[in-house]
């Protein structure tokens, strides 16, 4: 039913047997996924979501770093109602990624960040049908384009400020090798 999907997808062996992918759009060098908690919660540090019920969007990467922990995922449709259940005790804590974990953060009461969970993925790739190679090389050499022509920077500054500096410590690293 729909052509791409572009929402901060990271690329993973299970993955890749089901789409293929563009190159990173979103790059980093790590990512960040926050562990959140009900504010009166006596949890301080991911570990101790081991056995517990931990709130994950269906589909994503936090259900994978939910398992390694030894948590049981609880899959919400969207991220709003994990936050909500947990603003609720009705489960323990939730993963989700640093860009979408703070502005949750600043607009709902009762949950706190306790610790973090890092990935080491490539970053966030466009997903298309599997098959759709051309498609999907298509889209790696329009981000290529827009990286090297300065749009990309732009577009970082106006929307991920937090990000410019990483996107300029990969591009320098590509141009040295």
């Amino acid at each position: 039913k729909v052509d791409a999907v572009i929402a901060g997808m990271s690329q993973t062996p299970e993955r890749k047997k089901a789409v293929d992918f563009s190159i990173p759009y979103m790059s980093k060098v790590k990512g960040e996924h926050y562990v959140i908690v009900n504010e009166n919660s006596t949890m301080t540090k991911k570990e101790e979501l081991k056995g517990k019920k931990v709130g994950v969007q269906i589909g994503t990467i936090q259900e994978e770093f939910t398992l390694a922990l030894g948590g049981i995922p609880q899959l919400y449709n969207a991220w709003t109602g994990a936050l909500m259940d947990l603003q609720q005790d009705k489960i323990a804590g939730v993963i989700i990624a640093d860009v979408s974990a703070e502005a949750y953060l600043k607009n709902m009461t009762g949950l706190k960040k306790i610790d973090v969970v890092i990935d080491n993925q490539p970053g966030a790739s466009i997903a298309f049908r599997k098959g759709e190679t051309e498609l999907a090389e298509a889209a790696s050499k329009a981000i290529l384009k827009l990286q090297d022509n300065g749009e990309y920077l732009k577009i970082l500054q106006k929307y991920f400020p937090e990000k410019v500096e990483e996107f300029l410590a990969i591009q320098k690293n590509k141009a040295t090798k």
